[in-house]
């Protein structure tokens, strides 16, 4: 019944679609794998003419030879159970990738996720529409208790451990520092703790960013979070996320409890940040380019792309210009 519905659900998309975008995982058909997309689905979408994307989430592509070649800290390292969360072995991965070479229109990854696509383009996709997140001015004093904000997925793999441990370490030594982590809630909700905060948590790590950087960063919020080297970041000249090793979370808690860090300047440059780089007008710039680069369209449609990607960066650019006035 699965396979009869999926064949259906494929054959409709088929007719209907010209442009595909998929994770590694899987497609509209049942994977023959765990992981993997069918590859009677490549074939097919090939042979119909149609454009295929496939995007990285993490788990999809992650290895853990790779993964280990990283260095300290790692995912792997910190896994409770192999196999269970991540594609994991080299030969599926291979696999999984393997049916795509050639075959698909273009295959990317970001962050972390690059070194596990080989020939891959490296672009950041990830959209959040910044104007339906607003949140107070960040009012904090030294002196005042430092509200931190963690909302993991996974704890093990964001460092969860490690920002306890500094936490009750500061306790301990008598300073003014709440620790507020919810899991398995509503993103309302985590939105509505990211709000009431002062710092926001990510992950210690991966060494990139999750995107919840990204939703903490639209609020204003400062962001702690590890970021392995410079491909982590899409603008690294302004990133505004403080880059903290899991060694080093007591130390910067303990400068932003000390007013050493300026928490307002960072979540107002992390706004700011996102709006430049991650609103839904530059991930669409940034595609629609991608499709000009890719794509093969007629020249009448890419004419009408160039000019709505034309639009898309003007209305950008005014924006900023209209922020920086304010």
């Amino acid at each position: 019944m699965a396979e009869r519905f999926s064949s259906s659900r494929f054959a409709w998309a088929l007719l209907r679609f010209d442009v595909f975008h998929y994770f590694y995982d899987r497609g509209l058909l049942l994977s023959k794998g765990r992981y993997g997309i069918n590859s009677d689905e490549i074939d097919l979408l090939l042979k119909s003419g149609k454009r295929l994307y496939t995007y990285a989430y993490g788990a999809d592509v992650r290895s853990r030879d790779i993964t280990m070649g990283l260095g300290t800290p790692n995912l792997c390292q910190e896994c409770p159970q192999p196999g269970k969360y991540c594609i994991c072995q080299t030969d599926a991965l291979d696999a999984s990738l393997r049916p795509l070479a050639q075959r698909a229109t273009a295959q990317l990854a970001m962050g972390d996720m690059v070194g596990y696509v080989p020939g891959c383009r490296d672009m950041h996709y990830w959209p959040i529409d910044a104007r339906k997140l607003v949140a107070p001015a960040i009012a904090f004093r030294p002196g005042d208790t430092l509200k931190v904000a963690h909302a993991p997925n996974h704890g093990h793999f964001k460092g969860t451990r490690l920002l306890i441990e500094a936490i009750d370490k500061l306790v301990g030594e008598g300073e003014a520092i709440e620790l507020v982590s919810v899991q398995g809630v509503s993103n309302r909700k985590v939105i509505e703790l990211f709000g009431a905060s002062h710092v926001v948590a990510d992950q210690f790590v991966a060494g990139f960013h999750g995107y919840t950087a990204l939703e903490a960063m639209a609020l204003g919020r400062p962001v702690l979070c590890f970021l392995r080297n410079d491909q982590m970041m899409i603008d690294p000249a302004t990133c505004p996320i403080i880059n903290t090793r899991p060694d080093e979370i007591y130390d910067v808690l303990k400068k932003c409890l000390r007013g050493e860090i300026d928490l307002s300047c960072a979540g107002q440059a992390g706004r700011r940040y996102v709006e430049r780089h991650y609103s839904l007008e530059a991930v669409a710039t940034r595609l629609g380019k991608l499709y000009l680069d890719t794509a093969g369209f007629p020249g009448s449609l890419r004419a009408k792309l160039q000019t709505h990607i034309t639009e898309l960066a003007g209305s950008c650019s005014n924006e900023r210009q209209t922020q920086l006035e304010a």
